[in-house]
This record gives structure tokens, sequence and C-alpha cells, in this order.
């Protein structure tokens, strides 16, 4: 239980900092701000069909799976923001982000409830958002300490890849009934 709380305390991390930075991203990268918003409605309809398709494949395979092809999603993500530079290529960035957003948190929520005792489950839910939130700092603390060393909106978001790999390799070792 600790691993997952570690890996999740990670890679959920990751996630929060791709949505809240993504703005200001793309602002920095010198797009206009009708670009940003139609990126993040894309966001948001790509995410909805997308979710419910990662249920099914949670329910088919493992809600780890669906975790760890996520998490491998959002690593190419972070590497593709490093070459990114005009409107259309933000919203390929967009419709990837929404492909996977719902999935690893559905998915994240339901490998956690596998794991726990169910007669303890409101306690135990209450941890995991604890973790969820405190983990919420730490991405957007490295990306500002990247921009401020190397003053280069790219490479300040590398921690971010660290987040996610790190995330990764802690998940690996969760040990579930799951096949995947």
């Amino acid at each position: 239980m600790l691993l997952y709380f570690n890996s999740i305390f990670l890679f959920i991390d990751g996630v929060h900092t791709v949505v809240a930075l993504a703005a200001t991203f793309a602002l920095n990268l010198g797009l206009d701000s009708s670009s940003v918003i139609i990126a993040l409605l894309m966001v948001q309809f790509i995410a909805f069909p997308s979710t419910l398709m990662w249920a099914y494949v949670g329910e088919k395979y493992s809600d780890k799976f669906v975790i760890n092809f996520s998490i491998l999603i959002y690593i190419l993500i972070i590497i593709y923001t490093l070459f990114l530079s005009n409107a259309m290529e933000f919203y390929i960035l967009a419709a990837m982000v929404g492909f996977v957003q719902g999935g690893i948190q559905g998915s994240s929520r339901g490998l956690f409830a596998k794991l726990i005792p169910h007669d303890k489950a409101g306690e135990f839910f209450g941890l995991f958002n604890t973790f969820g939130k405190a983990g919420a700092f730490m991405g957007p603390a490295l990306v500002g300490l990247f921009l401020a060393l190397f003053e280069n909106v790219r490479i300040s978001l590398l921690p971010i890849l660290v987040l996610f790999v790190l995330g990764l390799i802690v998940l690996y070792f969760v040990k579930t009934d799951e096949t995947f």
C-alpha cells in the first residue's frame, strides 16, 4: 500500500502539473489566448469518451495496465513539449492529454479500491485524496526552480518527466491480483 501511495504521489503530481501549467506554457511559447481556450475545450471533449474507453480497458485488462499506459503517454507528452512551436502542435498535445486524463485518474482510484480493506474504504480514500493534494506542490515548485535556473520554459518542464518516470518505476513494484 505504501508503495502505491508513493507512486501516486509522483505520477498524479505530474498529471496535476501538466494540467495546471498548460495554459501558461502555451502563452509563454507565444500562442494567443484563443488557441489556448480551443485546446482546453478539446481536452474536455476528448476526455469524456476516452474516460469511458479506459474504464472498459481497465475492466478487460487491469487498472494497473491503464495507469502504466497513461504514464507512458504523459512521458511522450512532456518530450513532445520540447519541440512544439505552433497552435496546431499544441492542439495535438491537448488531444493527447484529453485521451489519457480521465483514464489515469479513474484507474488510479479503481486500483486503490482493490488494494484497500473494504470495511475501511472511507478512511483510506480520505488518505488517498490527502496524498494527491500533498503531491500537488512538488511539480510546480520544480518547474519554477528549473525556470529560474535555466530561464527556458521548455527545459523547466523536464522535472515533470522525472515525476512520471519515478512514479512508473515505483508502480512496477506494487503487487496486485491483476494480470498486467
